[in-house]
């Protein structure tokens, strides 16, 4: 081996150990916590306090032990904003969007067992939406598709989308968040119940057919996406919370200011 290799080697070797080896850890409840530096730690632990309980609870998931890398160079890694894999979730872009990034996530983390059935694309525009319904007061649309372009997302493969260039992921992420956005969270539970009953590992693109209305609609997709569905308790409080407000007045004050965006519903205290 030539010094150059050598030299080659021991760069490689510093790398990895940067990659492994991150300046700060932090060791919360959901698990261990690496990160570029202290205040992506603390808000990162916050967001995976705040909303990994939630997730849970959206999929009947037990809890789950796992590491969450953010903000860090990591060498040979996915070009991807932020990934997960079983136990592991990556998130390399820190920014006004990490609450949106990390539920994301977390979807994907605990989206196992029955829900693997899902396709690829119907699978990622399920992170999409949930993540923007948990996120507070939002209004998504995405362009309708065409019923062709449907098809193909509900066929489309992981790895195929993995190695396609950007424009088509850009495309296939569209059309999956609108077939979610159409088809509804009542029903997508429904299908992925229904396929586990019937012991098939994916669901039949012409369930979805079925399910949708015109692929010539655009979608239109908010907060209340989520509702519908009294299973999930914790889900439920959390999206009301987000839509009241509680003032407390004394006797004879006066309501002042703005309501939030969002808040429909206005609770008045009268203090005695």
């Amino acid at each position: 081996m030539s010094r150059i290799d050598l030299r080659l080697a021991a760069l490689g070797l510093l790398l990895a150990s940067c990659a492994i080896c991150p300046p700060v850890v932090l060791e919360t409840p959901e698990g261990v916590i690496r990160a570029a530096n202290k205040e992506s730690a603390r808000k990162t632990a916050e967001l995976l306090e705040l909303y990994e309980p939630l997730v849970r609870d959206l999929f009947h998931a037990g809890r789950q032990q796992f590491k969450v890398d953010v903000g860090l160079w990591r060498p040979f890694d996915l070009d991807f904003e932020a990934y997960a894999t079983p136990g592991h979730i990556v998130i390399r872009k820190v920014d006004d969007e990490l609450d949106r990034r990390v539920v994301h996530e977390l979807v994907h983390l605990y989206a196992a067992g029955d829900w693997d059935a899902l396709p690829y694309m119907v699978d990622e525009g399920m992170a999409w939406v949930v993540s923007w319904a948990l996120n507070g007061p939002f209004q998504a649309t995405a362009d309708p598709p065409g019923t062709e372009r449907v098809r193909e997302a509900l066929v489309l493969e992981g790895d195929a989308y993995l190695s396609a260039d950007e424009a088509f992921q850009t495309e296939m992420t569209i059309t999956g968040i609108w077939i979610v956005s159409h088809v509804g969270w009542k029903s997508l539970v429904d299908l992925v119940d229904r396929a586990a009953e019937q012991g098939l590992e994916r669901i039949p693109p012409e369930w979805f057919l079925m399910a949708l209305p015109s692929p010539s609609e655009p979608a239109k997709c908010d907060s209340h996406w989520l509702d519908g569905d009294a299973t999930h308790p914790v889900v439920r409080q959390f999206l009301e919370d987000r839509r009241s407000m509680t003032v407390a007045l004394p006797r004879g004050g006066k309501v002042t200011g703005s309501i939030p965006p969002g808040v429909t519903e206005l609770r008045i205290i009268i203090q005695p």
